[in-house]
């Protein structure tokens, strides 16, 4: 799957807040966003009209997200190239992929 192999090439990439700079340092949303566009060619700057990666909260990616097309699901039905949000909370604070199957 194409958006799982994206996500995989940035393994041992340096994570680092607002980051945005593949095989240099990536934020979660920026690993999100690349993996989308190099995967599936969803491109998250082009796509959402209220500024740069940096400036993405995890709520406008699940909106972003909800506009292209994407449902909720349940946890236990997760499959690789699917997106978890992870709240803390109220709000979502994190993004990530499912890189494997977990059944």
């Amino acid at each position: 799957m194409a958006i799982v192999a994206a996500a995989r090439s940035q393994m041992g990439v340096k994570y680092l807040k607002d980051a945005e700079q593949p095989n240099v340092a990536l934020h979660c949303t920026g690993l999100l966003s690349y993996a989308l566009k190099v995967g599936v060619g969803l491109d998250l700057v082009q796509d959402v009209t209220q500024g740069p990666i940096a400036g993405f909260t995890d709520d406008r990616i699940i909106r972003f997200l909800s506009e292209a097309g994407c449902t909720q699901i349940r946890l236990a039905d997760v499959e690789p190239g699917d997106i978890l949000t992870f709240n803390y909370g109220v709000a979502p604070h994190h993004t990530g992929m499912v890189t494997k199957s977990i059944k």
